[in-house]
């Protein structure tokens, strides 16, 4: 790959931490969501 073509893909990325806490918040409802399913 070329350099212009990583330095593109670099800056299009979404910031790290803001991904890992959408995935932490997703995986949370999905969690809370089940164990609903579970006490139902």
């Amino acid at each position: 790959m070329s350099p212009t073509m990583v330095s593109q893909y670099t800056l299009k990325l979404m910031d790290k931490k803001l991904l890992e806490n959408k995935l932490k918040e997703i995986s949370d409802m999905v969690e809370e969501n089940r164990n609903d399913k579970l006490c139902t």
